[in-house]
């Protein structure tokens, strides 16, 4: 394997320098906004799971949630959806950059947010920063009621 010359250097560097000098709130957003559910998602895991000791290691966010619907009180409730579309954006924001996977995944997400929560039509287009906060939002406040329910064996 040849080693990289000064130039190809220069340009590694260059674009090194223009990616993480430039914050895309958008982002960074998706990623805290996925944490916070995720969070969430681990927590519902623990109170569904008989011996939770045995969740050792790291599945996939898609498998816990697997998990949780197979196991789980609610498990075809459309709200899954709309965590799994977060899911999606959150992917392909953090293995691309922008671009068209990246905006399809935002329209998922707008999409499977109207499942959960009809607009009103009088009410404008959410731009996506706010679809984000919204959407995210209510995956964490029905993950909440969800394990409300459970740990007070309202849905078992």
């Amino acid at each position: 394997m040849d080693s990289p010359n000064s130039e190809d250097l220069r340009g590694l560097l260059k674009r090194f320098h223009e990616q993480i000098s430039e914050i895309d709130r958008f982002a960074t957003a998706v990623l805290k906004a996925h944490f916070l559910v995720e969070e969430q998602i681990d927590s519902l895991l623990e109170v569904v799971a008989k011996n939770p000791k045995h969740l050792e290691g790291r599945p996939s966010f898609d498998r816990k949630v697997k998990w949780i619907r197979a196991f789980g009180p609610l498990g075809d409730n459309e709200h899954w959806q709309l965590i799994l579309a977060l899911n999606t954006l959150r992917n392909k924001v953090a293995h691309k950059f922008d671009g068209p996977e990246r905006e399809a995944a935002i329209a998922n997400l707008r999409n499977e947010f109207r499942q959960v929560m009809e607009p009103d039509p009088k009410d404008k287009e959410l731009r996506d920063y706010n679809l984000l906060l919204v959407a995210s939002m209510f995956s964490v406040a029905f993950l909440v009621r969800l394990r409300s329910l459970v740990t007070n064996k309202e849905l078992i």
